[in-house]
């Protein structure tokens, strides 16, 4: 309890926290709004099947098109990922300066902030590659046994889920680990199996909290955008500028509780 207090105390007190998140919501719904309207969808009916299936449609059946969506996707999520890569690493900074009652200095986080970017790569990509390659695995064991495909999804959905809750609950706590420590990504990524060895219960359960306390926060602000009036739309037509805006004031008002998490998880460390 006296974590949970200090972390948002430390939130409260601390508002510069905020900014790497808001400057990468901004970054991102600009890249969002040029993939849009670079590829005409900016004032489509997204909410329309018809609309939906014709721009796909014209998107497949198109070379130019095909060539024009996919390339501007592909920038667009390589760029907004190397932000959001940044940002991150910014806003550990700024979480270890928190926790060690020192002057907030966005100039000199930044600068700090380039001795983890590329761990932080590393451990996602660490990671990411943990939980697809035992994924992509069993889904050819059971198609290669000839199990029905409804079985198959199942199955998948319910092994990949319990492995991901394992390995968040692994690894929750590799990042205090990497920041606070200052180590090498193999030295955090060791450090933190080994911590979780010991400490099971905390880990899964500081994991587990974090996890209910953000999704349920989360729901509740969606709830408000959708529905109180702060974006108005015809529920027969949502348009994708509209779309784009529900997007940023959902993300904006999302940004405390993503930084309170790692509030909490470094403090719990």
């Amino acid at each position: 309890m006296v974590i949970i207090l200090k972390s948002i105390y430390s939130l409260i007190k601390n508002p510069k926290l905020l900014i790497p998140d808001i400057i990468s919501i901004i970054i991102s719904f600009i890249l969002g709004t040029f993939f849009l309207k670079f590829n005409n969808l900016f004032s489509k009916d997204i909410y329309n099947s018809e609309i939906v299936k014709e721009i796909a449609y014209s998107i497949i059946n198109n070379p130019d098109n095909s060539i024009k969506f996919f390339s501007s996707l592909i920038i667009a999520l390589v760029l907004a990922f190397l932000v959001n890569l940044g940002i991150t690493s910014i806003r550990f900074v700024l979480i270890k300066k928190t926790m060690k009652n020192k002057k907030l200095n966005l100039y000199e986080s930044y600068k700090e902030s380039h001795l983890y970017i590329w761990k932080i790569f590393l451990i996602r990509l660490f990671l990411a590659l943990l939980y697809l390659v035992p994924l992509a695995a069993l889904i050819f064991i059971l198609n290669f046994l000839k199990f029905e495909i409804s079985f198959i999804l199942t199955m998948v959905l319910l092994l990949s889920s319990l492995f991901l809750i394992y390995l968040n609950s692994v690894f929750v706590f590799v990042y205090p680990i990497l920041v606070l420590k200052n180590k090498k990504t193999a030295f955090a990524i060791k450090e933190s199996y080994l911590y979780f060895k010991k400490n099971k219960a905390k880990c899964f359960f500081t994991f587990l909290f974090v996890s209910i306390i953000s999704y349920s926060l989360s729901l509740i602000i969606n709830f408000i955008v959708i529905y109180s009036g702060i974006i108005v739309y015809d529920s027969y037509s949502i348009l994708g500028y509209i779309v784009s805006i529900a997007w940023l004031i959902k993300s904006i008002l999302n940004s405390p509780i993503n930084v309170w998490q790692d509030l909490y998880i470094f403090g719990k460390y």
